[in-house]
């Protein structure tokens, strides 16, 4: 079915889409995705899940999660900085700790699993450049996906070597946004194929200038928050049989900026410093991610089956060094450095082993069966420092605190799935998936806020995930299905320091679920809808130890999610699409927080919302192409979002209110010329200039009379890019 994000004409594509083997779209036009580790029609998959065309999203230079993420369903963002945090159907209670959404690329699990590795902070957010597709799986995959996909799953897949055609494509853009900066971008791609029918390589390379658009007031910066990405990818693809297939790739991605989108209101939501403008900050407070994956697969071809290997090993970095002399204002005076900066400093390196091997059926007779097994090791280094800086030149004054805590997780699993045909309409899925995870914690600190040495903390923790799916069609493009799923997320240690628990357990989803997908009136209309019911059992809650101020987790409380999505898309005359989807989510808590009402600790009381969770979200487009004749082809489109007011994270202290991010609706526009692989295309993304907003948290944690941080979108921007393809 054709569910993907409309973001651009389906022309979009270019030659190069064709040289590269990709198995986007199957024939009469119908999108295949690898939701469950098999190519399947959309329209097959008993599975929620959203398909964003990559090409759609550098044509309009949507290179980040926060520029797309509200037309897709259920999906919500918060973050900056380079931090990335995702939900889906409201599964979350704040940024630290474990994800809740897992993130693959080409099935490789990519990024931290643990809180250990704030993993729940750095989401990878990969360059569409180097990809086909992005698939957004809603509701928990831990059958298939393992660790820290209870809410759903965001699944990169590249762009595979062709070994039959030559192809490139090179592409220059600009855009200038109102009120800030302007920002540019260079793409470039090539696939050669080396050894005809044998051996294809494809590199292809990115460097783009993030405009800003937040002014600093304190440090007297304008457009503080831009920023600078570049990376690329090489594959080689090489097949010495016609029953086996080797592909070797290597992607890095590289972003580098200063400061962040947001902005400080008053408690009556009053900006303080001004609409586009911060004062909470003297410094440039800069940033940078990192993300390294070097992955091999084999595919063999057994004839019964076919047998897959997949061995990795990825990097994620993160370092920044925000100022924070307004919040350690009175720290310092107590220790005799009042009137110098303060600048906290994070730096966190994790390095991620995996391998999976998988045997999975070839899909003809009555049973249709996958079997594999799964390992990962993980090894994250975690270092802060607080430091005392001189406000004119910068030179260090004193080292309050360095802090080093290193943590290792290690996972292996077992994973098998099986669908029962019945009759030729009617068939049943059922799998299950054992994980085992281990954990280990240190932490050394010294400085003058340092305390007495902490031993080290150790953890392991078993989960079994299973799910039961019934599906039934109607015809060959309709498809009602139910869908009873489960996820979790890996426990893990606590710091052994004051009266904590020494460890946490996982916490876990079961989803229950009612799909129909479809094809109707001569296949002019596509239509996908679910109606979903999640449990969220154990929740993992972030704390804070009042005697010492470290932060651990423990287990607690409950939570439902429930909801409504529906996805549609429209051919009515040649040329025209017309495209929409929506999202009802009315995520709450069954059970009041753990130790809710104590400073601290996150308040909750039962029935209030989780955070980030829109309770409406819809998007509606319109894209009609031209063909003009002579070989060339115009395209004009538009579309508009709206999401929901959202509340920020709980609060850590009684009776004070958790932050509101106001619904806004945003209007863009777009168009462009093709000829013989020329390409010329313009956008003008939030028309109007709505001031709308991702995030809202209190400024210092418990304190209501320091107002509030809201992450504002970016605002009216006109840009533009040439592309020549071969």
């Amino acid at each position: 079915m054709t569910s993907c994000v409309w973001l651009a004409p389906a022309q979009a594509q270019t030659a190069a889409s064709d040289a590269t083997d990709k198995q986007a779209v199957a024939s009469g036009g119908d999108i295949v995705v690898t939701a469950q580790k098999r190519s399947e029609r959309l329209l097959d998959v008993p599975v929620a899940v959203t398909a964003v065309n990559a090409d759609a999203l550098v044509a309009q230079n949507l290179v980040q999660v926060r520029d797309f993420y509200n037309t897709v369903p259920g999906l919500s963002y918060a973050g900056g900085s380079g931090q990335t945090t995702l939900a889906l159907r409201g599964v979350t209670t704040s940024i630290a700790g474990n994800p809740t959404v897992g993130v693959t690329v080409d099935d490789v699990p990519f990024g931290s699993s643990s809180a250990l590795g704030y993993g729940g902070r750095l989401s990878p957010d990969l360059d569409p450049s180097t990809l086909e597709r992005i698939e957004v799986l809603r509701g928990p995959q831990g059958t298939l996906y393992g660790a820290s996909s209870l809410g759903g799953l965001l699944k990169y897949v590249t762009a595979a070597p062709s070994t039959t055609k030559w192809s490139g494509r090179v592409e220059a853009g600009a855009s200038f946004v109102e009120h800030g900066s302007e920002g540019w971008s260079t793409r470039g791609s090539i696939n050669a194929p080396i050894l005809a029918d044998h051996i294809g390589l494809s590199v292809s390379g990115f460097y783009r200038r993030d405009p800003g658009y937040v002014d600093n007031k304190s440090a007297r910066i304008d457009d503080w928050n831009s920023a600078r990405g570049y990376g690329g990818r090489a594959a080689l693809l090489i097949k010495p049989a016609d029953s086996v297939s080797i592909l070797l790739s290597a992607l890095v991605q590289n972003l580098d900026g200063r400061g962040s989108p947001n902005i400080e209101v008053s408690p009556a939501d009053v900006p303080i410093a001004g609409p586009l403008a911060t004062a909470a900050s003297q410094g440039d407070d800069p940033y940078l991610t990192k993300a390294r994956l070097y992955s091999g697969r084999i595919i063999a071809d057994l004839g019964f089956g076919q047998l897959t290997s997949i061995t990795a090993y990825g990097e994620n970095r993160y370092q920044a060094s925000p100022d924070q002399t307004v919040r350690f204002a009175g720290l310092f005076a107590a220790f005799g450095v009042a009137g110098n900066r303060a600048v906290l400093s994070n730096s966190f390196r994790t390095d991620k082993f995996s391998q999976e091997v998988r045997l999975s059926s070839n899909g003809g007779g009555a049973i249709e069966w996958l079997v594999g097994g799964f390992y990962t090791k993980e090894k994250t280094r975690g270092e802060q420092t607080l430091d005392a800086l001189n406000p004119t030149s910068g030179a260090l004054v004193q080292r309050l605190l360095a802090a080093n805590f290193p943590s290792k997780l290690e996972e292996v699993a077992g994973f098998a799935d099986l669908t029962y045909k019945f009759t030729d309409k009617f068939d049943v899925q059922a799998g299950g998936r054992y994980s085992h995870n281990k954990q280990d914690y240190l932490e050394v600190d010294t400085g003058p806020l340092a305390g007495d040495p902490i031993p080290i903390s150790r953890s392991s923790d078993s989960s079994f995930t299973w799910l039961v799916t019934p599906r039934y069609k109607f015809s060959e493009d309709t498809m009602l299905y139910a869908r009873v799923a489960s996820g979790y997320r890996p426990g893990g240690p606590n710091s052994n320091v004051g009266d904590v628990p020494r460890s946490y357990g996982p916490d876990k989803t079961v989803n229950y679920e009612l799909g129909l997908k479809g094809k109707a009136f001569d296949r002019l209309v596509t239509y996908a809808a679910s109606l979903f019911w999640i449990d969220w059992s154990d929740i993992q809650l972030a704390q804070t130890d009042p005697a010492t101020q470290f932060v651990y987790f423990a287990n607690g409380s409950g939570a439902r999610s429930r909801g409504a999505e529906i996805e549609l898309s429209v051919r009515p005359w040649r040329g025209m699409t017309l495209a929409g989807n929506g999202a009802y989510t009315d995520a709450k808590l069954t059970n009041g927080l753990l130790g809710s009402g104590k400073s601290g600790q996150q308040v909750g009381n039962t029935g209030d919302r989780l955070p980030y969770a829109a309770k409406f979200a819809a998007s509606l487009s319109a894209d009609q192409t031209f063909d003009l004749g002579n070989d060339l082809t115009a395209s004009l489109g538009g579309s508009m979002s709206y999401l929901g007011k959202r509340l920020g994270t709980f609060a850590s202290a009684p009776a004070t209110p958790r932050g509101v991010a106001p619904a806004f609706t945003t209007v863009d526009l777009r168009g462009g010329v093709e000829y013989r692989g020329i390409s010329f295309s313009v956008y003008l993304r939030n028309l109007t200039d709505k001031r709308g907003y991702t995030s809202a948290e209190l400024r210092a944690a418990g304190n209501l009379a320091g107002g509030y941080n809201l992450s504002v979108i970016q605002p009216r921007t006109f840009g533009g890019s040439l592309a020549v393809s071969f």
